[in-house]
């Protein structure tokens, strides 16, 4: 390190009093991401585990929708009408949770900017 301080010191007079300093990469960035990353992590489990919940609870509910779609074809109603009534439901509940996911998302914008720019978030 030391030849290559005064080498370049040698080509960048101006620089002179700047030197060479080795620092490890951890050290240098990975301290200060160190806390972000594990939030990071740990937002993606509790991700991964709603998901896995929702596929628990999309399989329970399926075998109940089957016996409802099987007695309403008993009472009469047609193929379109059960479709029909699906693709109701579905589309509602998608556009509730949307509308849940995001307004919060909404609200909380403002400080998430200004926790990346480095302000409080006061």
């Amino acid at each position: 390190m030391d030849a290559i301080n005064h080498g370049l010191a040698e080509k960048h007079s101006e620089d002179r009093d700047l030197g060479v300093k080795v620092v490890g990469w951890q050290q240098q960035v990975g301290s200060d991401i160190r806390p972000v990353l594990l939030i990071l992590w740990g937002a993606i489990s509790l991700v991964l585990l709603i998901a896995c919940a929702n596929v628990a609870i999309c399989s329970r509910s399926c075998a109940a929708r089957q016996r409802d779609a099987a007695l309403r074809q008993a009472l009469g109603a047609g193929r379109a009408r059960l479709m029909r009534q699906l693709l109701t439901e579905s589309v509602m509940l998608a556009l509730f949770g949307g509308a849940a996911g995001l307004s919060p998302r909404l609200s909380r914008l403002g400080t998430f900017i200004r926790l990346a720019s480095g302000h409080s978030a006061t």
